[in-house]
């Protein structure tokens, strides 16, 4: 799977984006509809007007229950394509950093969280310090035991000492 596409936050715009372009589609129908039903209402009362001597469209058509009803739904749509938006909408997120408080789980002011962590440290340095000294100790020892100590001469006749690590025995092995 592309990890670019694994974003909730990608989708939920892409779904943002989707719902916007359906909504603004719905909102040019229902304004094409109003607009419809207006110059429909023109024509009518045009036809009415040119038909009056014969009773209009109705008397021309000899028909008694021919009542131009059309509802005007568009704003109703339009309310409802603003509650869409409303509903698809993905707010901005932006990135504050990491909100981590060391001291957070410390009782008291910043002072005393401050002065309470300083001396969890120092607790924690007694605690463990016996325990690393013998440790560090070992180690300075076996970078000394491995080391070889060469005494040179330089050409101004100073003497100098240097310190050399021992290389470990090759193993040889013969088949």
């Amino acid at each position: 799977m592309d990890p670019s596409t694994d974003h909730p936050t990608l989708w939920a715009s892409v779904l943002e984006i989707i719902t916007n372009e359906t909504a603004r589609a719905l909102d040019l129908l229902a304004d094409q509809a109003t607009q419809m039903r207006t110059a429909i209402f023109q024509h009518r009362m045009v036809l009415d007007y040119l038909l009056a001597e014969e009773g209009g469209v109705c008397g021309k058509l000899n028909d008694s229950n021919c009542c131009l009803k059309i509802d005007d739904n568009g704003q109703v749509v339009k309310q409802i394509t603003s509650g869409i938006r409303k509903l698809a909408h993905v707010p901005v997120q932006t990135w504050k950093g990491w909100e981590f408080d060391p001291f957070s789980w410390l009782p008291g002011a910043p002072w005393v969280k401050r002065i309470l962590f300083y001396m969890l440290c120092g607790l924690a340095m007694v605690v463990f310090l016996p325990c690393l000294i013998p440790c560090f100790i070992q180690l300075i020892q076996s970078i000394v035991s491995n080391m070889q100590f060469v005494s040179t001469a330089s050409p101004d006749g100073i003497k100098q000492i240097r310190a050399i690590r021992k290389k470990a025995p090759s193993i040889i092995q013969v088949v």
